[in-house]
């Protein structure tokens, strides 16, 4: 018996060189693995976003509320005040009206610390770090073909 030889101007195929289908499969789940987890952590910092906007707005609503309630009491208590002691406006004033800027200033600097959610810094560091790796990668492709 005699074995059959390929002829000598056909290479036979690498079985180390991936085919194809088999790199196209690759850079699909590369592609995936990349922008799945930064969908994943869009997604996320949305629904933190959404979050926030939704406490800023219930706080916005709680401060108009307390406004007005103080408003309200610090004219009852005025007119007490004036009934009862007979002292002036600008003592009553002075001595409620303190009382309801500093609520307010702390609602307003919770809404403060709450509207940093708002920022998409985590997915901003992400999408940072993907486009300097980017820069990275042709900076060496444009040095390798410099030399």
């Amino acid at each position: 018996m005699s074995s059959v030889e390929p002829p000598a101007d056909s290479s036979p195929v690498d079985a180390a060189e991936p085919s194809l289908l088999h790199r196209a499969t690759g850079l699909l789940h590369a592609i995936r693995a990349v922008f799945g987890g930064l969908c994943t952590l869009a997604a996320m910092e949305a629904r933190l976003a959404g979050l926030s906007v939704i406490a800023i707005l219930g706080l916005g609503v709680a401060t108009g509320i307390l406004f007005a309630a103080t408003w309200l009491l610090l004219m009852a208590v005025l007119a007490m005040w004036l009934v009862q002691m007979g002292l002036g406006w600008g003592l009553a004033l002075l001595c409620i009206v303190p009382i309801n800027l500093l609520a307010g200033a702390g609602l307003i600097m919770f809404i403060c610390g709450l509207s940093r959610n708002l920022l998409f810094s985590a997915t901003r560091r992400q999408v940072s770090a993907l486009a300097r790796e980017k820069i990275y990668a042709k900076n060496k492709a444009t040095e390798a073909s410099d030399s």
